[in-house]
């Protein structure tokens, strides 16, 4: 039994350290294999095959480093405009909303002839003529710097 088990891990390694040969057939295709047809034979020659650890070249693995950095960084950025860019979407959105209420308000104080409120003991009293143009100035005033491309 543990001659059989030695046989088989020499095998193995055998195999592991066997040579590639390399050779070019008659249409010119390069081939490898661990051994070239008979034909072919003659014409094959031996491949250096390194083993054992794979070495990491530090330029490469620095070089690779920076490219994830500055990917990275793209990526975060771009995730920022795409927020920046919802962002103004909303307040273009509210601001529509806003000058959209204003041009109603707008129309409703053309539209009414009579204002009036609540004093502090619950009674209707009308506005005055210098509280309703007040009223129109500041609607004009916000008409003007928000939403300047209302009609009148």
């Amino acid at each position: 039994m543990r001659k059989s088990i030695c046989l088989c891990l020499l095998g193995i390694a055998a195999s592991a350290t066997a040579e590639v040969y390399r050779w070019v057939d008659g249409d010119g295709k390069v081939h490898y294999g661990d051994h070239a047809p008979q034909e072919q034979h003659d014409k094959a020659t031996p491949v250096d095959i390194k083993t054992g650890a794979a070495e990491i070249d530090p330029d490469a693995e620095s070089a690779r480093q920076q490219l994830r950095s500055i990917e990275e960084g793209r990526q975060r950025e771009s995730a920022y405009e795409a927020q920046k860019t919802a962002q103004d979407q909303q307040r273009r959105a509210e601001l529509a909303q806003r000058c959209k209420s204003l041009q109603n308000e707008i129309r409703h104080d053309h539209d009414v002839a009579v204002f009036y409120r609540y004093d502090d003991a619950g009674n209707r009293v009308l506005w005055t003529d210098e509280e309703r143009l007040a009223y129109r100035e500041k609607l004009q005033k916000y008409k003007q710097t928000y939403c300047p491309g209302l009609p009148d």
